[in-house]
């Protein structure tokens, strides 16, 4: 009778390899910005010419969405992922729901305004003078006042050793 050898361990599923078109596509979704295809292909390190032959397959599936803007010398062409399509077709995971989407979008608001509130707080707080600064100004401001001091002690010791004269004579003075 021959013992059993030993259960051994399951290997480990592998992730699946993701295609071409998942790759693009999760990327695109991810993002959720819109690429020029000379981006996209420079994101994802793939030809432009891959790129569009993709593009065609992915619009006719109504996967990404496609916008030209055309100008007096040229022609751009915008792609980019429509996620809920992508998501009810199951090859994408949605990354958020529309209502996520929208608190997320909010708080980005909100932090995006308390950053800007910060960055003026800060510039109120570095323009006012350090302490060493203030050390120093006070320091000349100190000596102003001791000069200014001496000098009203001075005039005032003056003032007290002048001889009294008759007010009507120094009119007189004056008036002449």
């Amino acid at each position: 009778t021959k013992t059993p050898p030993p259960p051994s361990i399951p290997p480990a599923n592998k992730k699946r390899k993701r295609s071409f078109q998942d790759q693009v596509l999760h990327h695109m979704s991810l993002t959720g910005k819109p690429y020029t295809l000379k981006s996209l292909a420079t994101e994802l390190r793939s030809t432009e010419e891959a790129l569009q032959y993709l593009m065609l397959s992915l619009l006719d599936k109504n996967l990404v969405f496609k916008k030209e803007f055309v100008t007096t010398k040229r022609t751009k062409v915008l792609y980019w992922a429509n996620c809920d399509a992508a998501v009810s077709a199951g090859l994408t995971t949605a990354p958020a729901t529309p209502q996520e989407r929208d608190e997320a979008a909010m708080e980005r608001d909100r932090c995006q305004t308390r950053l800007r509130v910060l960055h003026q707080e800060l510039g109120s707080l570095l323009r006012e003078p350090d302490n060493a600064t203030l050390d120093t100004s006070l320091g000349v401001l100190a000596e102003d006042v001791t000069r200014v001091r001496g000098a009203v002690e001075e005039l005032t010791d003056r003032i007290a050793s002048a001889p009294t004269r008759d007010l009507k004579s120094v009119k007189r003075r004056i008036n002449k």
